[in-house]
């Protein structure tokens, strides 16, 4: 499996790090075209500033490529700010792709000051994963058939419907690297 992880701004060299810990090749992802030559079977939109990756990725015409690749059926994993990006509603200075029907608000928990790590329990996972929560979001409305994963103080922090994942942590600051595993279907 080959994974595009978008490039423009925000973690997206850690979450290449977990993927090549669990032996799954990553590609960066800055333009369009860099889908298209590559031609990775999933994508990860990471967590970093929400307007600037709506910014960049309107600017580079990745939002065109991931709608392309959603309605082709490919994996995508949006995390905090990308979950942002991939779900509804509206936000100050970012357009949401609306590829997944989830409201999302952002720095819900606060400042980076109340940033946290928290155990939580993911369905698929036989014990608690350290959530790593930085000035993260909260999924305010689910729409229908969107599967709760996994829930923080009584809210939803990962949900998925077919082929699109969403957390609201950073599963790629944590050491453990089983949610990756699940989610990429690595052995």
């Amino acid at each position: 499996m080959l994974v595009g992880v978008v490039a423009l701004q925000g973690d997206f060299e850690t979450h290449q790090k977990a993927l090549a810990d669990i032996s799954v090749e990553s590609v960066q992802i800055r333009r369009h075209e860099d889908g298209e030559r590559h031609n990775p079977d999933a994508y990860i939109i990471p967590g970093g500033e929400s307007s600037t990756i709506d910014l960049l990725g309107r600017r580079y015409e990745i939002h065109t490529l991931l709608i392309e690749e959603a309605k082709a059926g490919k994996l995508l994993l949006g995390t905090c700010a990308g979950a942002i990006w991939l779900g509804v509603g509206t936000h100050h200075k970012v357009t949401p792709l609306g590829l997944i029907d989830v409201e999302v608000e952002r720095n819900a928990y606060g400042r980076q000051v109340d940033s946290h790590i928290a155990p939580i329990r993911i369905k698929g996972l036989d014990k608690p994963f350290d959530a790593v929560f930085i000035r993260a979001p909260v999924f305010h409305r689910i729409g229908e058939g969107i599967e709760v994963l996994a829930e923080h103080r009584d809210a939803p922090v990962l949900v998925r419907k077919d082929n699109i994942w969403l957390a609201t942590f950073h599963p790629e600051r944590s050491d453990d690297r089983r949610l990756h595993k699940l989610i990429f279907n690595a052995a």
